[in-house]
């Protein structure tokens, strides 16, 4: 049963003052996300918050039914939301009802093992606690009140108890840190952790159920599994909350007594990251995370002995790293997996014994995948190009799926131009794949502008998800305005197996950006892309390779960098908690300053010519916002037309609806005033 997770929406998945320098870019208004040409044919922005999201779902023991929850956006000048609630019908799709309230805020629902009620995460004065409620929705109340809230939660098999881990509790010292921030902030080890807590007994809120922390408060939970026999837990925990420390276990938990028994050693490398009981409960599988983003697949007996790889180099998409959990087949013989497949994502069933995999079925996309109780039928979310994400259910043992919603059936999915997987040829011969949005309405044979974006990662990639859906730039809306928008899979890119996601290895901005351009000069040569009207949109790696290509050629119009590294030195010497640059760079920046400092787009910055307009978090502490501004106070000495947004309470990427239009309208604005010529 997979655990139950909060679902933010994150747009693609994983961050300030707003800082608004303005030099020449036009204002922008509600007013500017449709084309003022032709506003009924074009896709808006708004057409984009449109979009049913549906972050989770848990189809019933027995497979016949299925909840789920259902997240909208609302974002205009006075409102900036987003609500989740929690349906529930027939797995052919009919019977539906609403569960929850449209002004509660409620996500990851799951059923009881006997099917008879839905526990699922609902905010309660500001933080998620658990809420319980018969299957029809009635009778709800409010299991937990934890200090912390709720972050996921688990039915135990019997249906009397249940497991959730939350942040634990401040210490004095952390309490007396928080109190004195305003004068005085002090940097240190990361010493905050989860727990993992037992409720026994599953009553309404007016008989408190009893509570009980189950792992130690020196350790942090990163995730765990019941035995089908309710009788033991397994758990990896990290030594705080960085879930890909090295220093993870992977541990047999009693949960009556407390007692904990390791199964197998530290990881030599990378992180233990899930662990699964089979049917039988004679079996943990478990998987090993690193060097990111690969996995590696093992079974160990549950009462511990000698453990062994049954697969290796899997390439689970980023946008399920979080969300999805190990599936076993019902009788033990294969785990489920979904694995990155090129532009595509593939289902596969991997032997037990090692014997080898699969290919169950490929779609698009896939955002969130499940198995029932009875582990009978698969359920998921599957999206391509020209369809937005629905619910799909298959039997287990074969697939033949049937197609649960219809939620986003009515989108005006004309409104902008098809999109189908490119390939060219790069300097030394590599073949490289990308996704190609064409303008709605395209002529063969006519030239449009050309927007390239590279995806952060490096070790991520571009599938055929929905072209209207939200995204580090509007690609729908784009296509609607006459632009032509390429995302490539530059070497580095997962799908395509761990030589091609390792080929940048030492070697940022060398071979990617040679493929980025090897992709634009295709474009201009099968007349797709008029070579005078190129413009560049990254965020994160993609930012790098944004503001890396402007100091690399005058060929882009204008470029969009959104929390951009622009010098390796000092973003590896100021970000706090995991960094992989020495993963990539082969060695720490005190040891390799020569080359940190080469690969760095400050180092070359004289050479840019481009208008480059910077976009940070103010809270980012993946790619500190200083980096944002590095690059932009160098353009600003030299004169090139520029610009740094800050968005204040954001991190990597804004999550607050306004603030995202925000970004959108600027990146239409900056494209149109200097790659499309116009205002």
């Amino acid at each position: 049963m997979p655990l139950k997770k909060i679902s933010w929406q994150i747009i693609l998945l994983s961050g300030v003052l707003m800082l608004f320098v303005l030099t020449g870019i036009p204002g922008v208004s509600a007013a500017e996300t449709r084309n003022p040409a032709d506003a009924q044919a074009s896709w808006t922005i708004a057409d984009t918050f449109s979009i049913a999201q549906i972050p989770s779902l848990d189809p019933s023991p027995d497979g016949k039914r299925i909840v789920y929850t259902v997240q909208k956006t609302t974002v205009n000048d006075t409102v900036s939301v987003s609500k989740s609630v929690i349906y529930e019908g027939n797995a052919d799709g009919t019977g539906t009802r609403q569960l929850t309230n449209d002004t509660d805020s409620c996500s990851g629902p799951a059923w009881s093992p006997d099917g008879q009620m839905i526990a699922a995460l609902c905010t309660e004065a500001g933080l998620p606690q658990i809420r319980v409620m018969n299957a029809d929705g009635s009778g709800a109340f409010t299991l937990t009140t934890q200090e912390t809230g709720v972050t996921q939660f688990s039915w135990a098999p019997d249906g009397n108890r249940l497991t959730y881990s939350a942040m634990l509790p401040l210490t004095d010292e952390q309490k007396r840190a928080a109190e004195t921030e305003q004068d005085v902030i002090v940097s240190g080890p990361n010493t905050y952790r989860a727990g993992l807590y037992l409720v026994s007994d599953i009553s309404p809120v007016q008989n408190r159920p009893t509570v009980r922390l189950l792992t130690p408060d020196t350790t942090s939970i990163v995730s765990w599994d019941w035995s089908p026999d309710g009788k033991s837990i397994a758990t990896i925990t990290a030594p705080n909350t960085d879930m890909l420390s090295s220093n993870t276990t992977l541990s047999h938990l009693d949960p009556a007594t407390g007692t904990m028994k390791n199964l197998v050693p530290q990881p030599d490398t990378g992180s233990y990251f899930q662990a699964v009981f089979s049917p039988d409960g004679n079996t943990i599988a478990y998987s090993t995370i690193g060097p990111i983003p690969y996995q590696a697949l093992s079974v160990i007996p549950a009462e511990g002995g000698n453990s062994r790889i049954i697969a290796r180099d899997l390439d689970i998409p980023a946008t399920l790293l979080l969300s999805y959990k190990l599936l076993w087949s019902g009788d033990g013989r294969y785990l489920y997996v979904p694995e990155s497949n090129r532009t595509r994502v593939s289902v596969y069933a991997i032997a037990a014994d090692g014997s080898g995999k699969i290919e169950l079925f490929t779609c698009g996309s896939i955002g969130t995948l499940a198995e029932n109780r009875w582990k009978s039928v698969l359920a998921y979310t599957a999206e391509d190009t020209d369809s937005a994400s629905e619910i799909y259910i298959t039997p287990s043992n074969t697939f033949s799926p049937d197609r649960v919603t219809r939620l986003n059936s009515d989108l005006p999915t004309e409104k902008f131009g098809k999109t189908e997987t490119v390939r060219w040829t790069s300097y030394d011969g590599t073949e490289i794949e990308g996704l190609l949005t064409y303008p709605v309405n395209y002529t063969p044979g006519t030239a449009y502008p050309l927007i390239v974006a590279p995806h952060g990662g490096p070790s991520d990639n571009y599938v055929h998800s929905y072209t209207g859906t939200a995204a580090v730039l509007p690609v729908a809306t784009f296509s609607s305005l006459g632009y032509a928008v390429l995302r490539p899979n530059i070497r580095g890119s997962t799908g395509y197996g761990p030589n091609f996601t390792w080929a940048n290895y030492h070697d940022w901005g060398g071979g990617d950006y040679r493929d980025l351009m090897a992709g634009v000069d295709e474009m201009v040569a099968r007349g797709i892309a008029d070579p005078d009207r190129l413009g560049i949109i990254g965020h994160s790696y993609g930012g790098y390779m944004t503001a890396w290509t402007v100091t690399q050629t005058s060929r882009f119009k204008g470029a969009v960098a959104i929390a951009p590294i622009t010098n390796t030195i000092s973003h590896a010497g100021t970000r706090i908690g995991l960094d992989m640059t020495p993963l990539y760079f082969g060695n720490a920046y005190w040891n390799d300053w020569d080359y940190y400092s080469d690969r760095s787009p400050v180092r070359h910055i004289g050479n840019v010519s481009t208008p480059t307009l910077i976009i940070t978090g103010k809270e980012d502490v993946q790619v500190p916002p200083g980096q944002g501004r590095e690059f932009y106070a160098g353009l600003t000495k030299r004169g090139i037309p520029t610009q740094l947004i800050t968005y204040p309470r954001a991190g990597h990427f804004p999550t607050e609806p306004k603030q995202v239009r925000d970004l959108w309208l600027r990146e239409i604005a900056w494209m149109n005033q200097y790659v499309m010529g116009n205002t």
